[in-house]
């Protein structure tokens, strides 16, 4: 995983340019999260809604979950680092990008608009490059702020890991996603592969699905 902060000064426009780039980063084969940094605080619940009664009752966590996303609304007691929360909730991406973060102790992409401030945030060689809409005296590589297909590619050839060719597998256990190095991933993946091109009326298989279920059958009575 590559943990990338975008930072810039307030309206430079990090948001719009993040809006730019992942589909960009996704198009090449990454997965993408993102992290937003609220440095004054935020709540996403709200009076009269379920989650709020709820949190209001002196519960210090609430998990909603539905058919297709989940939220988790937890009290902390210090604000965590970018680098806990994208190990904790994003292991199995490949870029959590950041909008904020700009203390985060790794290279940056760092967003200038020159009608917002003419000097940036970071200093030359801490970034990964630099994204203005007017040159700057930085030996950073530079880009215009509708470069967002040129950045994407940028970053892969430079910065990040080409998207993994080998044969991949995942593993879910009662619902749950289990985090696996790379190295077991491709274990997995080329034994079940293997197995299934053996079998009758199997040919080329591009994605194979198993399901197993080790509940004990209920004796009958």
């Amino acid at each position: 995983m590559k943990i990338i902060p975008v930072v810039g000064h307030s309206k430079s426009g990090k948001t719009t340019f993040l809006e730019k780039l992942i589909p960009e980063l996704k198009e090449l084969g990454f997965r993408v999260a993102v992290i937003k940094h609220a440095h004054h605080g935020f709540d996403l619940d709200h009076e009269g809604k379920d989650s709020y009664r709820l949190k209001q009752s002196g519960a210090e966590a609430i998990s909603i979950s539905g058919p297709d996303k989940v939220a988790l609304i937890k009290d902390t007691k210090e604000e965590l680092s970018l680098d806990y929360l994208a190990k904790e909730f994003f292991p199995d991406f490949d870029i959590v990008l950041s909008e904020g973060f700009k203390n985060f102790p790794s290279p940056k992409i760092e967003i200038l608009r020159n009608e917002i401030s003419s000097n940036p945030l970071c200093k030359d060689g801490e970034l990964i490059l630099l994204v203005t809409d007017k040159k700057i005296n930085f030996k950073t590589k530079q880009f215009g702020l509708e470069d967002a297909k040129k950045i994407a590619t940028y970053l892969k050839e430079n910065y990040l890991e080409k998207p993994d060719k080998k044969i991949r597998a995942r593993l879910t256990v009662n619902n749950k996603k289990v985090p696996m190095k790379s190295f077991v991933q491709d274990l997995i993946g080329k034994t079940v592969a293997g197995l299934a091109s053996s079998l009758k009326d199997v040919e080329n298989p591009k994605k194979i699905f198993i399901e197993v279920n080790l509940e004990k059958e209920k004796k009958k009575k």
